[in-house]
């Protein structure tokens, strides 16, 4: 029995060469999952971070009102008899009634 050992070294490389292949494609998919993982991610942030952006202008605006409602006693009393219909006892209070709109005739 002879063995021909320049043609087991060519089928030792043609596995090797298949095994190498398919670690490439493995690896190159494993990537590419990564990668778009990471995309939906990068997404998702921007979202938050945009929400919360919105949420910090919010935050200050209420501050600003808040400090108004507690150190201005002016807009207080604007606020007060705008919302809740209070009056001064000198004042003459007019209330009209919503008026709904009249059917149009077909």
């Amino acid at each position: 029995m002879s063995v021909n050992f320049p043609q087991i070294t060519k089928i030792v490389l043609s596995l090797f060469g298949i095994v190498l292949v398919m670690a490439i494609l493995s690896f190159g998919v494993l990537f590419l999952q990564s990668y778009r993982e990471l995309e939906q991610f990068q997404s998702r942030e921007s979202a938050l971070e945009e929400r919360l952006s919105l949420i910090r202008e919010q935050i200050t605006q209420r501050e600003k009102y808040l400090d108004l409602v507690l150190h201005e006693p002016n807009f207080l009393e604007r606020v007060v008899r705008q919302k809740l219909g209070y009056a001064r006892p000198d004042d003459t209070i007019y209330r009209f009634e919503d008026e709904e709109p009249e059917a149009i005739p077909e």
